[in-house]
């Protein structure tokens, strides 16, 4: 049932709008307990962990670039607007991860006992 509101979206809209709303949002809150895939507990090496870390970021950000479509095709520019917020920060954290994981290659490759401290 959905509360009474002064907003002039239709009933229908806003429903559909308050379902992309929650799904996004549980995958933003533990990018765990939602519809991203399971994060791999059998992984031990930090490498691994931060790519698994980049995976679900990623798999995030694809999700939030299709809410943000989906709202602006049933004519919700606000909810879309949301969308776009959260597709610059979690786009961000993921060039963070993704950084971290070419800064430690390079480190790897460029490290040989000669010149390793």
């Amino acid at each position: 049932m959905m509360s009474s509101t002064k907003n002039d979206l239709p009933a229908p809209v806003r429903k559909r709008i308050a379902a992309i709303l929650n799904a996004r949002l549980a995958d933003a809150i533990d990018l765990q307990r939602s519809s991203l895939k399971p994060y791999p507990i059998e992984i031990s090496e930090g490498r691994a962990h931060v790519t698994a870390l980049a995976n679900a970021l990623a798999e995030v950000a694809a999700k939030t670039r299709a809410a943000i479509d989906e709202c602006g095709q049933i004519g919700d520019q606000t909810s879309a607007g949301v969308f776009t917020e959260i597709s610059r920060g979690v786009d961000k954290h993921l060039w963070f991860v993704e950084a971290h994981l070419a800064g430690s290659h390079e480190r790897r490759v460029g490290a040989t006992p000669e010149n390793h401290e």
